[in-house]
């Protein structure tokens, strides 16, 4: 029995040292002067494990990566991959592979194939630091999951209307992934989320686009410290459950329909702690349920709040409501929305009210909705007379005798003072930001003020 064991051992050493060694990863340099002119060379030949690293240069024609390699360039920014105009710029194929550092370029213009910069189709890709320009789609991850997306920069087509751009990132069918500190301009819709789940969206940037974020039928997704800037509309949450968004910002969505973030048939989501600021709507919700609104600023907007009638189980509680033309806008006398929790309502900046109890909390209760108001959401046109003296007196005789039927909102606990928070914290810091509100209505009555004294110079000397 013991020399069986002792026979059985020695096979084992045997093995062990005749086993050939793992072959190390290789380092494959691409450039002039180096054992690879072209990337297609260095890809053909690298094996699962390989880095490829890039010199600066041109490198022309499009990549097809199919083992699990780091493609990187050596100075960020400064080797070029230029596509040949058709289809996808780079498709990664094969899981875990690497792409950083480079300027791509010059990818198809197919809708119906998607053309992108960057394809990418199998699970656990990292994409970070590149520069995106020219192409469709900026980064599509299609049926894969588990993705970084990182501090990559992504310009779209500007001289393109909005329906013949593509979108900065997709994310179709995509889960688990993480993207963080991108910025994207002048594409259809910065990020497009739909059937993708538990993903997380931290500190990207989406200036001048359509939709900052576009997103669909995706649920447990959360969004923070991002900003969303001049764009049609920051955000268009849709079909989705159990969305959080907080500590972003949404700034300056203007036009007929624009929105810093629209709500449609969403469920049991939060949104807090972010900044609405210089929108044509700060929030729109529409067919939503359990929604959790606090914590929030929303300043200088034409409308701070609308919330149709067909909203219920919701809550919105300890919200700054500062210098909007209009705080809120409802289309049912009594809406299914609670405005307070506990004995916490919103501060409203127009609210006249005394702290009697010293509890922070005004008396009377808030009452949103005077008459003009009312005419404003009506009849969208009426507010070219917004402070107007007409306006005034509209708001007076209906303080004095309330006989229009209209909806509103009440909330019981107004509070005094402005909510804290970490969005309205940073406004404060920036006093050209929070200050803004208020000069450009002075400087809007100022220009209405010699436009019609301008008017009536004009008609005395033409009489």
């Amino acid at each position: 029995m013991e020399r069986k064991v002792i026979l059985c051992l020695f096979f084992i050493a045997i093995l062990f040292v005749w086993m050939p060694e793992k072959a190390e990863s290789a380092v494959r340099e691409v450039g002039e002067g180096k054992p690879y002119a072209q990337v297609t060379e260095a890809l053909r030949v690298a094996e699962s494990g390989d880095v490829i690293r890039v010199y600066p240069g041109e490198y022309r024609g499009n990549l097809v990566i199919d083992r699990s390699v780091t493609l990187e360039a050596v100075e960020i920014g400064k080797a070029k991959i230029i596509g040949t105009g058709e289809g996808n710029v780079i498709t990664v194929r094969h899981p875990g592979v690497t792409i950083r550092g480079f300027e791509i370029s010059s990818g198809g213009l197919n809708y119906l194939k998607n053309d992108a910069a960057i394809m990418v189709t199998r699970d656990g890709a990292r994409i970070e630091k590149n520069r995106i320009r020219q192409s469709l789609f900026g980064i599509y991850l299609k049926k894969s999951s588990n993705h970084v997306i990182r501090e990559n920069d992504i310009v779209g087509r500007e001289e393109r209307s909005f329906s013949e751009r593509g979108n900065g990132l997709q994310i179709y069918y995509s889960h688990r992934n993480r993207v963080e500190k991108n910025r994207f301009r002048h594409v259809r819709d910065g990020i497009y989320v739909e059937f993708s789940h538990r993903n997380r969206l931290h500190s990207n940037r989406v200036e001048d686009s359509r939709y900052g974020v576009h997103y669909m039928w995706s649920d447990d997704n959360v969004f923070e410290g991002n900003v969303f800037l001049r764009n049609v509309s920051g955000a268009a949450i849709m079909f989705s459950k159990r969305v959080k968004l907080t500590n972003n910002r949404f700034e300056n969505s203007q036009g007929l329909r624009s929105f810093g973030m629209f709500l449609q048939t969403v469920e049991d989501s939060e949104a807090c702690d972010n900044l609405f600021l210089h929108n044509s709507i700060g929030v729109f919700s529409d067919l939503s349920r359990n929604i959790q609104i606090h914590h929030n600023t929303f300043l200088a907007n034409d409308i701070g709040m609308e919330m149709l009638g067909s909203n219920w189980d919701s809550v919105v509680y300890q919200n700054n409501f500062i210098d909007n033309l209009q705080h809120l806008a409802v289309n049912e006398q009594t809406t299914k929305i609670d405005w307070f929790r506990g004995e916490r309502g919103n501060y409203w900046s127009d609210y006249e009210g005394v702290d009697v109890s010293g509890k922070g909390i005004g008396e009377p209760e808030y009452q949103s909705g005077n008459l003009f108001e009312y005419l404003m959401t009506k009849y969208p046109h009426t507010r070219l007379f917004i402070q107007s003296p007409t306006a005034k007196m509209l708001e007076a005789i209906d303080h004095w005798f309330p006989v229009v039927s209209r909806p509103s909102v009440t909330d019981p606990y107004p509070l005094m003072e402005p909510v804290r928070h970490e969005t309205y914290d940073q406004l404060r810091r920036r006093p050209e930001e929070g200050g803004g509100a208020a000069f450009a209505l002075v400087i809007s009555a100022a220009l209405l003020l010699m436009g019609g004294g301008a008017f009536w110079v004009v008609h005395r000397r033409n009489r």
